[in-house]
């Protein structure tokens, strides 16, 4: 899919991002927007660790979660959704 999509003009060197709406399984409260060039290899054990999540502990946040906190689905979600997270739950993490 990346190599059908090209811009032109002042947008040529635009980079497609994919959004990855994470939780820790121990305590879901602690919620992560992670935005990353769409051809990025995420290293969950690397971001693990990075997070201090125990190992293994990060995983994809319930669809319900994005709804309810982000306003947006599963699929359609960007980092502008951020602003619908009045209370702050979910922290973002840009690559």
């Amino acid at each position: 899919m990346v190599a059908t999509v090209k811009f032109d003009g002042e947008h040529a060197n635009t980079v497609l991002a994919k959004q990855l709406f994470l939780h820790d399984k121990k305590n879901k409260e602690k919620m992560w927007l992670v935005s990353a060039a769409v051809d990025t290899e995420v290293d969950m054990k690397g971001l693990n660790k990075y997070l201090g999540v125990g190992s293994g502990n990060l995983r994809a946040a319930e669809a319900e979660a994005l709804e309810s906190i982000l306003g947006c689905r599963k699929g359609v979600c960007n980092y502008f959704a951020m602003i619908n997270d009045t209370e702050k739950k979910v922290k973002i993490i840009i690559d």
